[in-house]
Parts: C-alpha cells; structure tokens; sequence
C-alpha cells in the first residue's frame, strides 16, 4: 500500500499520515481530556504515563488512546494482518 500511494501520489504514506496525525494531536487531546467513567479513568491513567511532548510522544498518546474511546482491544486493534493476492 505504502509503495502504490508513493508512486501515485509522489509521497510517503506514512509521512503523511504522521504529519495529519500530529495536526490533529489537539483536537484529540481534548476530545481525551472531555471523557467520563471509565474510559475517562484510563485515559487519564494514560496522560499521566506521556513523559514529553515530542512529536512521538504525542502520536503514541493519540494511538495508544484510540481503541479506548473505541472501546476495543487494543492488541486486536494493533495487530498487523497479513494479506495474500
């Protein structure tokens, strides 16, 4: 996928996704920040975990955060598929 969207777009997916990620970093801090109950709990609990705010700091914040708003598991949601064509 990676390989496709450069040669068609002439830029790194994962740059991009990087870049729109930390655009977005305090939209979703508050978005965090706003939670009640348990999920508000253990984002907290997560805050408290973030020692800088370096840029990968913060996009491990968002991504660590999301499958708790979601109410997922989060090495389900992690996990890398392989895929055969």
């Amino acid at each position: 996928v990676n390989l496709e969207f450069n040669r068609v777009t002439g830029k790194s997916l994962i740059g991009e996704f990087f870049s729109a990620l930390d655009g977005l970093y305090l939209g979703i801090e508050e978005v965090f920040m706003r939670m009640t109950g348990l999920v508000g709990q253990q984002l907290a609990d997560l805050r408290k975990q973030k020692q800088s705010m370096e840029p990968t700091c913060n996009r491990c914040y968002d991504l660590r955060g999301l499958p708790i708003i979601l109410g997922d598991n989060a090495y389900k949601f992690f996990t890398i598929q392989k895929v055969s064509i």
